[in-house]
């Protein structure tokens, strides 16, 4: 971004830059000589992030701020209206009458917005204010999930005498049981199903697409690998002269009407209707009829089970671990082996069934 807007240009009136600006504690009835408009510093702490989205975010913030600045003042905000009233206003709006429903943001949005204002407040030369910008942190309950039961139901749903039965009970089977996000799954090419050597029992599954470019190797239950073997079978693009799946194929695709316009990816749209297909002939109620569930379920069973939390955040390739507390449940966890903790569970469940 070029040099600030002012509303009276001038050379000397430039002088004070924003590390070095003096704001005053209530706000000028008139703008004065030199006075540097708020919308042009909010663009600078926009444009200081590094993603392009949390960019676009923080400027979404800063234009509602400032366009309810303009509302208070009766004209466009300037740098030295960023004041505590200020942006303490700002926030008891946001609580009491925010959002889409006007009865306030949630807890959630109303953290991002006020880390967003930090960031302004900085800009702006008062980094004293920054402090009082924050809300206390709370550990979350678990987040409701599927129970055993339940996710052993909606396994039970998918036809695995057709293809498509089959194909469904490893997305169902994967998303539960390797926790994998909606995006990893429907990207993934049968090249990322990988074997540490050629006689290891099971296989793992090479995920590049995660949350902010990070990859992981996520080690796949015997239940799983065994439910992929059954859909590779029968694969629409399986070749018929080595009987191998091709390499470059998506690993998950569709099946197309009567084989026509088979073998594409699925969309998100599609994922979705598909667990929701199966949730609905398991009898589960609509909140917990969505791919994200089983990655709910999985992390937190991982949790119940006393996996250790830093295990638990590799395995979701979460890169903050704070996003994975929301899995743990009360207790000390002990050291436990991620996978081979489930398929003993697992294969204690059917024993005693």
């Amino acid at each position: 971004m070029g040099e600030l807007a002012v509303l009276e240009p001038s050379d000397a009136v430039l002088a004070p830059t924003l590390a070095t600006a003096v704001i005053t504690p209530t706000a000028p009835s008139t703008p004065g000589e030199g006075s540097v408009l708020l919308g042009q510093v909010a663009a600078l702490a926009a444009a200081s992030r590094r993603a392009p989205k949390t960019r676009a975010d923080y400027q979404r913030i800063y234009d509602h701020f400032t366009a309810w600045l303009a509302s208070q003042l009766g004209r466009a905000p300037l740098v030295e209206d960023v004041t505590e009233a200020a942006l303490l206003g700002w926030r008891t709006h946001r609580e009491t009458s925010g959002g889409r429903t006007g009865t306030g943001v949630a807890r959630a949005t109303l953290r991002v917005e006020l880390a967003a204002l930090r960031v302004l407040a900085r800009k702006a030369g008062r980094p004293d204010l920054a402090v009082d910008l924050a809300l206390p942190r709370h550990q979350p309950a678990p987040p409701v999930t599927l129970t055993d039961a339940e996710y052993e139901r909606l396994l039970a749903m998918p036809n695995r005498a057709r293809a498509i039965g089959r194909r469904d009970a490893a997305i169902l089977q994967l998303l539960g049981d390797a926790g994998l996000r909606s995006a990893e799954l429907r990207t993934l090419r049968v090249r990322d199903l990988l074997r540490a050597r050629r006689d290891s029992p099971r296989r793992s599954l090479r995920i590049t697409s995660g949350k902010g470019g990070r990859g992981r190797l996520v080690r796949l239950t015997r239940a799983a690998d065994q439910a992929l073997d059954r859909w590779l079978a029968v694969h629409p693009a399986r070749l018929a002269r080595t009987q191998l799946v091709a390499e470059d194929a998506p690993l998950v695709c569709t099946l197309g009407r009567g084989g026509r316009d088979a073998g594409r990816p699925l969309s998100a749209d599609a994922l979705e209707r598909l667990v929701a297909h199966h949730a609905r002939k398991a009898g589960l109620p609509a909140h917990l009829a969505h791919p994200h569930v089983l990655r709910r379920y999985c992390l937190t069973r991982l949790a119940e089970l006393g996996t250790p939390i830093q295990r638990i955040a590799r395995f979701a390739g979460h890169a903050d671990i704070r996003v994975t507390q929301q899995y743990l449940a009360a207790g000390d966890p002990d050291l436990i082996e991620t996978i081979d903790v489930v398929d003993a569970h697992t294969a204690s469940r059917a024993r005693d069934g």
